[in-house]
């Protein structure tokens, strides 16, 4: 007598896959996409780092301006290795951060602060 898997146990095997694979692939998308998120919050962050650092070795006393990106590029505070094609920053959620978008650098009871003028849209 041979031993073989009926059809009824195929398809249970199916039937199993299936409703692992319901599970799995939402958590491991979401995941792709937190890490995504985290990681163009986490650029926006460099871009207020270089802006920070542009203005503390300026020499002059800047305050509630907004400085681009292609400026922190030009005097080396960003590194062009990010720029795509089009001479845009690449977002890791798949769009771009345009060099011409701006961080502004504010200045309010004795406190600096350096915002991103953008988001981390897709």
């Amino acid at each position: 007598m041979k031993k073989a898997f009926t059809l009824i146990e195929l398809l249970g095997v199916i039937v199993i896959l299936g409703i692992i694979g319901v599970i799995v692939v939402p958590v491991v998308q979401g995941t792709i996409n937190d890490s995504a998120t985290k990681s163009c919050e986490d650029q926006i962050k460099s871009f207020e780092r270089a802006a920070r650092n542009y203005a503390n070795s300026n020499p002059y006393n800047i305050q509630n301006e907004n400085v681009s990106l292609q400026t922190l590029i030009d005097k080396g505070y960003l590194e062009k290795k990010n720029l795509d094609n089009d001479g845009n920053i690449k977002n890791p959620k798949g769009g771009v951060f345009s060099i011409e978008s701006t961080v502004h650098i504010g200045y309010d009871e004795g406190k600096y602060t350096y915002t991103y003028n953008g988001n981390c849209k897709d």
